[in-house]
């Protein structure tokens, strides 16, 4: 019965807006602004819901790597709190996958990140890379968690057509 809805540009610095239905209507519980403002209005732009009142939030820093992250929230009921960050990194996709898996894309590096959430702690499992080897392809424009060991990862300048990569995520990599 809750919706989150992103506004990139609210105020030049970006927000969350968390919403939660009540009969007909939808009732704004709380905007969340970026906790670290650095002069990215972009805090927002991604948003995914992932294990049971957690989601992540992507701050697209664009080439500003040190201004980049993915932030991580948890609700109680009565206010969001921030679990954790991930930064230094252009971030530009963000998905769940599987319960507590967390896919982060950074197409200016062409690299995505898998994470595991633990509840307390945020542990990266890997990084993948384009399997084309192609620095421009922008692999990590979007992401998508299909289950609990499966994504799909975008290239959206791939062979100037793009491509959409399946992996299979086996513990290792």
């Amino acid at each position: 019965n809750r919706i989150l809805i992103g506004s990139e540009n609210n105020a030049y610095k970006g927000g969350v807006h968390l919403y939660e239905r009540s009969g007909a209507a939808f009732n704004l519980l709380t905007t969340i602004t970026n906790p670290i403002f650095s002069g990215s209005a972009k805090f927002g732009n991604f948003i995914t819901r992932f294990g049971d009142d957690q989601f992540a939030v992507g701050n697209n820093a664009g080439k500003s790597v040190a201004n980049g992250g993915v932030f991580l929230y948890a609700w109680n009921g009565g206010a969001p709190i921030l679990q954790g960050l991930v930064t230094n990194m252009a971030t530009f996709a963000i998905s769940s996958m599987g319960t507590n898996g967390l896919v982060v894309g950074d197409m200016t590096a062409s690299k995505v990140h898998l994470y595991d959430w633990t509840g307390a702690l945020l542990s990266p499992l890997t990084t993948l890379t384009n399997p084309t080897a192609k620095t421009l392809g922008r692999y990590g424009s979007s992401v998508a968690g299909l289950s609990i060991n499966r994504l799909v990862v975008g290239a959206e300048f791939n062979d100037f057509g793009g491509d959409a990569f399946l992996h299979e995520w086996n513990g290792v990599e």
